[in-house]
């Protein structure tokens, strides 16, 4: 966040900027009235506090989070990943792993499948020769899964090289327009909140080429992010989690919002960012990108990667709120996937949300108490 400071105000003025900055570059790690604790003088606090409603307003702080929910696949208690006949240019968000694969189990895997079947995208898993997926018994349970080699995904490959810059430049967008690893796209970007050596919280976006676009050429690409690690498991189907994965574990549950809280504002801030400075731009070879309309999403870390001491319900308002701090101009729709945790923390921002931010948190905070 940034606020512009006028040439005519005082040095003092201007350091008082940039502390009410920092108070609400965190907001998670604010206590209080961050305004009142700051600024002791009562004309200063008016004069700052409508300041601060601009930088809200950017924020998107001021605003209800508008968001609509995806509609069930007929006959079946969910919806689908990606539609068959989309009206709009759309993305869907995977929950992934710190590996950084598409493919595998869970939603990742069922995503996965998708863009190697109907999109034709060399993924990793093994189709024989009739064109059916091949399937093993899982490693822990098991359970046949479809058999899947993660070390043959190019989505793995060009994850870990565009994260490996965006963790040296924090909260600056990372592009690629050529070197795709061999994942069949058009464009890739990145951007992470902090410089850790696993992706946690990292997000990336991805546009698929025309002919690799699953069921429909509006289905234009993915974004991909990984939740804060909750518990050490792994989806059936994927390798087991080591002993020294539990490190990674983000043991307190207010730290695993935050986690989530931030995660949000990353994938929003990503797609908002290519649709402002990429959409429907014509590329080299006369190809144009396309504009993302929609932004699908399911709750993250909300499954395998869940905290036992924490709900999906507020998992989702986490979420939820950190996409409300980055809707700006030219951000997608958002559309929810129709969960009851994803419907509940939706219907509470709709009905609780007043004019200053931070009072979304509170509602993670009152969660939090009851648990």
């Amino acid at each position: 966040m940034h606020i512009e400071i006028p040439r005519d105000e005082s040095q003092e003025s201007q350091e008082l900027a940039v502390q009410i900055e920092q108070s609400f570059t965190d907001p998670m790690e604010a206590g209080g009235d961050p305004i009142v604790d700051i600024v002791a003088n009562a004309d200063d606090v008016v004069r700052v506090k409508q300041r601060t409603k601009t930088m809200q307003r950017r924020a998107g702080g001021s605003e209800v989070l508008s968001a609509t929910f995806a509609q069930l696949v007929p006959g079946l208690p969910f919806a689908d990943s990606f539609e068959k006949a989309p009206e709009k240019n759309f993305v869907f968000l995977i929950p992934g792993d710190e590996e950084l694969f598409v493919g595998g189990g869970a939603l990742n895997g069922a995503v996965g499948l998708k863009l190697q079947k109907d999109g034709k995208q060399p993924l990793g898993f093994s189709i024989d020769a009739k064109g059916e997926v091949e399937k093993i018994a899982d490693q822990n349970t098991g359970k046949m899964v479809p058999k899947y080699d993660h070390q043959k995904c190019p989505y793995a490959k060009l994850h870990r090289f565009l994260y490996e810059k965006a963790r040296r430049a924090k909260e600056t967008v990372v592009e690629e327009l050529s070197d795709f690893h061999g994942a069949p796209l058009l464009f890739a970007s990145c951007r992470s909140y902090k410089d850790t050596a696993e992706p946690f919280g990292a997000a990336f976006l991805t546009i698929f080429k025309k002919v690799n676009r699953p069921y429909s050429p509006k289905n234009v690409g993915l974004c991909y992010t990984v939740g804060a690690l909750g518990r050490n498991k792994r989806a059936e189907g994927e390798e087991a989690a080591s002993a020294a994965r539990e490190a990674l574990v983000v043991k307190d549950k207010k730290k695993f919002l935050k986690e989530i809280f931030m995660t949000g504002t990353n994938c929003m801030a990503l797609i908002t960012h290519y649709n402002q400075k990429h959409a429907n731009k014509k590329l080299a070879d006369g190809t144009v990108l396309p504009r993302i309309e929609v932004f699908r999403s399911p709750i993250v870390a909300g499954g395998t990667f869940m905290h036992p001491d924490v709900t999906p319900e507020a998992t989702a308002l986490s979420l939820l709120w950190g996409y409300q701090a980055k809707v700006e101009d030219k951000s997608p729709a958002l559309e929810l996937m129709p969960e009851a945790a994803m419907k509940n923390a939706y219907q509470k921002i709709q009905d609780r949300v007043g004019p200053d931010s931070d009072m979304l948190y509170e509602e993670i905070e009152q969660e939090l108490a009851e648990m």
